[in-house]
C-alpha cells in the first residue's frame, strides 16, 4: 500500500520485474483490484522496464489499458500490436458466449459481458488515436506527424480480410483462412465485423473522425491501397 502511494504521487518511477509480479499478485489476491496496477503504470517510466516481462504480465492478466500505454508511450511506438492483442480477447469472448452477443443491451448502457467490454475498449482506443490523443490519458500524440502514419496502420488492421495472429513474426504475411478458425475469426473482415456487432454507430463515428477530417491527406492512385468491402472502396495513404 505504501508503494502505491509513492507511485501515484510520482515519487517512484520504476520497480524491478520481480517486484512488479508481487505487486500484481497483491492487487489481484488481496485488494481484488487489478485496475490499481494500470493506474500505477500510468505514473511510471515504462522505458526503464523489461518489455518482455511487463507485456507478458499485462497480457496474462488482461490489463489491456496498460498494454496500450506501454506499447504507445515507449520506444516501441506501436499502436497496432496492442489492438491486435485486444481483438484476440474480443474474438475469444465472442466464441465463449455467442448466445450473449444477441441479447438485449442493458438500459444503462454499461457492457453486459466481456465481448462488449473489450469491444467498447477497442472502439474507444480507436477514437483516441484517430483524434491524435494518447490512450487513456488524452495527451497529444507527438510528434504531430505520427498521427498521419498511425491512422493508415490502424486502417490496415481494421480492413484486413483475414484474421491473423498477433504473435506472427515481423515481416510475415497474415495466415490464410483455414478450418481451424471459428466464430468471427472464420469470417471475412473479422475486425470490422466484430466492432460493427459491438456498436455500429459508435464504430462508424470513430471512422468519421478520420474521413471527415479536413486536414486529412488521402492517397494518390500510385501509392494507395484500396480495400473493397461490398460496394464500398476504402482508400487510404500508406
Amino acid at each position: 500500500d505504501v508503494m502505491e502511494t509513492y507511485i501515484l504521487n510520482d515519487r517512484l518511477k520504476y520497480i524491478a520485474p520481480e517486484a512488479m509480479v508481487l505487486f500484481v499478485a497483491h492487487c489481484k489476491d488481496n485488494m481484488k483490484d487489478l485496475s490499481m496496477v494500470e493506474r500505477c503504470l500510468l505514473h511510471m517510466d515504462c522505458n526503464l522496464m523489461d518489455f518482455d516481462s511487463i507485456l507478458s504480465l499485462l497480457k496474462k492478466n488482461a490489463l489491456y489499458t496498460g498494454l496500450f500505454h506501454v506499447y504507445n508511450n515507449t520506444v516501441l511506438d506501436d499502436y497496432v500490436s496492442p489492438l491486435e492483442i485486444l481483438f484476440e480477447a474480443v474474438f475469444n469472448s465472442a466464441d465463449d458466449a455467442a448466445e450473449g452477443m444477441c441479447a438485449d443491451r442493458r438500459k444503462d448502457g454499461l457492457p453486459s459481458n466481456k465481448f462488449e467490454q473489450y469491444g467498447y475498449k477497442a472502439i474507444l482506443y480507436l477514437q483516441y488515436c484517430f483524434k491524435g490523443k494518447t490512450f487513456p490519458k488524452g495527451n497529444a500524440i507527438l510528434p504531430e506527424e505520427r498521427i498521419q502514419t498511425l491512422r493508415p496502420e490502424l486502417f490496415d488492421l481494421l480492413f484486413r480480410e483475414i484474421c491473423s495472429s498477433p504473435q506472427r513474426t515481423p515481416g510475415s504475411q497474415p495466415q490464410s483462412r483455414n478450418h481451424s478458425f471459428r466464430g468471427i475469426r472464420a469470417l471475412s473482415y473479422p475486425y470490422l465485423r466484430a466492432l460493427i456487432l459491438i456498436d455500429t454507430k459508435a464504430f462508424l463515428d470513430s471512422l468519421a473522425i478520420v474521413l471527415d477530417d479536413p486536414g486529412a491527406t488521402f492517397a494518390q492512385a500510385a501509392s494507395s491501397q484500396v480495400h473493397t468491402l461490398g460496394s464500398w472502396d476504402v482508400e487510404y495513404e500508406t
